[in-house]
């Protein structure tokens, strides 16, 4: 059974927003180890406004890039189970998501351009700094832009596959989930790593 069976729609959807709440998480270090520039990220502070955001983004794009949202039932599942994991005014955040996003992209390369733009706005509300300004940056948008479309869309080398091909244990299992959390920081890792000299 492959590891993403157990990530699947359900209907409850917990599972899956595990998955980008995990794959948010380990990816924030990666992030910052190849960009020092913005390296504040790793401030206490930050990482709770990163852990309030990027999820909602991984959950969202994908949702979206898959058509899921056009579905009304499964839509309002979703949002249920967002309000239930994530802290208050986080379902209003996802709605935010979903409505900016739809009413902008038409294509999946607008799709990753705009949930970029999207992030790096409603980072911008809650940072401070230098920080703040540097999420408006062209460099950051591209990072973030690549990095989605990578993960979800391309079909050879993405997030799905990678785990799906690699991973050999048993998610119910504390040795299981290590070896996803290593894979899943990896993977992170590796794409960052290979747009560090194009953006």
């Amino acid at each position: 059974m492959s590891i993403f069976n157990i990530f699947s729609k359900k209907n409850d959807y917990k599972d899956y927003i595990f998955d980008k709440k995990t794959y948010s998480a380990l990816s924030l270090a990666q992030f910052t180890s190849v960009f020092p520039e913005y390296s504040d990220f790793e401030e206490e502070q930050n990482i709770k406004i990163w852990d309030s955001i990027f999820p909602i983004v991984l959950v969202g794009y994908d949702f979206i890039r898959n058509n899921t949202h056009k579905d009304k039932n499964k839509l309002t599942d979703l949002t249920t189970e967002i309000k239930k994991l994530f802290h208050k005014g986080t379902d209003l955040l996802f709605q935010d998501y979903i409505t900016f996003i739809t009413e902008k992209s038409t294509t999946n390369e607008d799709l990753s351009k705009y949930s970029a733009y999207w992030m790096s706005k409603n980072l911008q509300l809650y940072l401070t700094g230098k920080l703040k300004n540097k999420i408006e940056e062209k460099r950051f948008l591209d990072i973030f832009s690549i990095f989605l479309k990578a993960s979800y869309n391309d079909e050879k080398f993405n997030y799905h596959n990678f785990i799906t091909q690699n991973f050999k244990g048993n998610m119910k299992t504390q040795e299981g989930m290590l070896e996803y959390f290593e894979l899943t920081e990896n993977f992170a890792k590796n794409l960052f790593i290979s747009m560090r000299d194009t953006v």
